[in-house]
């Protein structure tokens, strides 16, 4: 089998849109996660087949994303995206986002096959299948680094997690963490839109828990929050805020 990167062209719905016309930065991951699984069922590695090698399923660690313009409203986008290799225990994946043929923005993931039963890491030793590597000299270069939170971080909202924000996996959709900062941050009071990017999940958030969210502004207009269960981090966001 002779495996290509996927490429698939959206449009930006007024579902997905924010009071600006704009392209919600939780819609943007949504729709490069749903690509990153069609092109997985592609390779041969859809949820059935995953689970029943190893007993795990695929979850996302870290995402990356910077876009050098907005998605607006009704206007087209492509996402082409293709697995870079595993790196350790992690699988590597990038995307790349264009508009009329011109790159607009690009992404870089994280991922690890665990079972959800202990959280037990499944290695890519034990599933060769998913060890495909392209492109990896078209590596995109954004840092899928360790967050650090600033000394002094302030409590700007909480979030209760109800019928509408767990996924198949019973747990919080991993989007729906941006809605909770983006709300808490009160994007469309402050005129403000999300330029940029980086997630970074610690730990799972059940139904029935209160998200708690704390920020902090760092250099270069960009926010850090945390959202913590019961005093403990769950994840992590380093927001790029701009003008709407």
């Amino acid at each position: 089998m002779t495996h290509q990167p996927f490429v698939h062209t959206f449009t930006a719905s007024g579902n997905q849109s924010d009071y600006t016309g704009t392209l919600r930065p939780s819609a943007l991951q949504s729709t490069l996660l749903d690509c990153a699984f069609a092109h997985a069922e592609q390779l041969g590695l859809t949820r059935e087949f995953t689970y029943q090698r190893t007993g795990g399923i695929w979850v996302i660690i870290k995402l990356a994303v910077a876009l050098d313009k907005p998605i607006l409203y009704s206007t087209e986008y492509t996402v082409t995206t293709w697995p870079r290799g595993p790196q350790g225990p992690y699988f590597t994946r990038d995307f790349v986002i264009t508009q009329d043929g011109a790159p607009i923005g690009r992404a870089s993931s994280q991922w690890l096959i665990t079972n959800p039963r202990d959280q037990k890491i499944i290695r890519p030793r034990d599933i060769p299948e998913a060890c495909v590597a392209l492109l990896t000299d078209q590596a995109v270069q954004l840092p899928l680094t360790k967050l650090t939170a600033p000394d002094k971080l302030s409590a700007i909202g909480s979030h209760t997690v109800t019928y509408s924000d767990i996924d198949m996996n019973h747990h919080v959709n991993n989007t729906r963490y941006l809605d909770f900062a983006c709300d808490a941050l009160a994007l469309h009071d402050n005129k403000q839109r999300v330029a940029g990017y980086q997630i970074n999940y610690t730990a799972q958030v059940l139904a029935g828990e209160t998200v708690e969210l704390l920020a902090a502004p760092l250099d270069g207009g960009w926010q850090y929050i945390a959202g913590q269960v019961d005093g403990k981090t769950r994840f992590e966001l380093k927001l790029a805020l701009a003008d709407a």
